[in-house]
């Protein structure tokens, strides 16, 4: 009895509405309201037959109930009509208490309607119904899903892209130390050739660069960058030099391909005390990736800064070292706010080798290092969207440990100095290979 009479009380008609995604719940069962022994011709007796039609994006629901009617005998039989409730303002959220049967058979039809939803969000979004419900953040704001689920997929696609793009920048970042230490040398005193204090050296180098990473958010970066720059003795242990690069390629990452274009302006040091020897750098980059194909477009700044120390022996060199990077980016997207900075502190230890042939003017060199990140801050990315907040949490699945190798050969031809390098970088599941040509004249 109280099933019925709370369904009258929440009756509400209601126009007839859009027909967009519809859910459908039967209850076959038959629910007494009166004995129909006791009831008068005409006298509602019972119901069956429950037929649920929900309309989640419209946020509305059509219930149709068969009715049973005494026949003033003792007997029933079914209504000629169909009674049909039409709910307005109903979702997920408040269906239960608007509807107020308060039974197990409602909890089920409840249950019923939300595994159809649940299979249709997977199959139309890839979500799951806990999933979309998350991103609504409240199923009042379920008129408006088509901008929270676009949302959704441009912040998952972006973290995507700027993790891509954080490889891409560190990597650069490592290039660039990389190259600037091996053209310091040790402390011997040259630097790619006799230098006498106060004579500086120019030097321009063209690089490439060729880095994949597989597993979660797989990508593939080409680039090529030239590079200028001047450096010199102050003083007979002292080295100071600066240098800019100028770096352009392509990112194609799991869901999208951008152009990437960096400016790279750096300023680096040696510093040698008998056979110890202190290297530094510090530079910062400008990015700008575009993506293909679309109005987005992602820049990035990155600091970075390097200090080295090792010790010259006749055969290896030993060095260890520590290695900082913070990018920060600015998208521009109609969806994306704002998103969380990036930095990586790495530590860097091994072994410098160099032989020379001076009566022929002829070098080559290799080495060899382990690397460990110690703070990676980007294994959390959070992106600030319109409507909600999503806090995008992944494990980064290329390992803190890494290698490094590299190996070069050197000529000198005058005053000039010619050099060629390959350097590799290798991490699990990601690898990243240089080829640098590098040309040096000595004052």
């Amino acid at each position: 009895m109280k099933r019925l009479s709370i369904l009258i009380a929440f009756f509400v008609c209601v126009p007839s509405f859009a027909a967009g995604l519809k859910l459908t719940s039967y209850d076959g069962e038959r629910y007494s309201v009166m004995d129909p022994a006791y009831a008068g011709a005409g006298q509602l007796t019972s119901t069956s037959d429950y037929y649920y039609d929900f309309y989640p994006f419209e946020k509305m629901l059509t219930l149709s109930i068969t009715e049973y009617l005494g026949d003033g005998n003792g007997g029933e039989y079914p209504a000629p009509y169909d009674s049909v409730c039409n709910y307005a303002g109903i979702t997920f959220d408040n269906m239960f208490d608007m509807l107020e049967f308060g039974d197990d058979a409602l909890r089920a039809t409840v249950a019923d309607l939300k595994s159809q939803f649940n299979d249709y969000t997977l199959s139309e979004f890839g979500l799951t119904y806990e999933q979309f419900e998350s991103i609504l953040g409240s199923w009042d704001n379920i008129s408006e899903y088509e901008d929270y689920i676009a949302e959704f997929f441009s912040s998952q696609n972006l973290t995507q892209d700027v993790l891509a793009l954080k490889y891409t920048l560190r990597n650069i970042a490592t290039q660039t130390q990389t190259i600037t230490f091996n053209r310091m040398k040790n402390s011997t005193g040259r630097n790619g050739g006799d230098v006498i204090a106060n004579r500086p050296s120019v030097w321009a180098q063209s690089v490439y660069s060729h880095a994949k990473k597989t597993g979660y958010n797989d990508f593939v970066s080409d680039g090529y960058g030239i590079a200028l720059g001047s450096d010199g003795y102050i003083i007979d242990k002292l080295l100071l030099g600066a240098g800019y690069s100028y770096n352009m390629g392509q990112v194609n990452s799991t869901v999208s391909d951008g152009d990437l274009e960096i400016h790279n302006l750096f300023a680096y040091g040696q510093y040698s005390l008998n056979d110890f020897y202190i290297n530094a750098i510090a530079g910062y980059m400008s990015s700008d990736y575009k993506f293909v194909g679309g109005e987005k477009e992602l820049e990035g700044s990155t600091l970075y800064a390097n200090l080295n120390v090792g010790y010259n022996t006749d055969i290896l060199s030993p060095e260890f070292g520590l290695r900082y990077a913070n990018t920060s980016f600015d998208i521009r997207d109609k969806y994306i706010n704002s998103i969380d900075d990036s930095s990586v502190m790495t530590v860097v230890s091994g072994l410098y080798y160099e032989y020379e042939l001076a009566e022929r003017g002829f070098s080559i060199s290799a080495h060899g290092h382990m690397t460990y990140d110690v703070v990676n801050s980007a294994d959390d990315l959070s992106l600030s969207v319109g409507h909600i907040n999503i806090h995008n949490e992944h494990e980064d699945d290329v390992a803190p440990l890494g290698v490094e190798l590299g190996a070069g050969l050197q000529f000198d031809v005058g005053n000039v100095v010619l050099g060629i390098r390959y350097e590799l970088a290798k991490r699990s599941d990601f690898t990243a290979h240089m080829g640098v040509f590098n040309l040096k004249y000595n004052f």
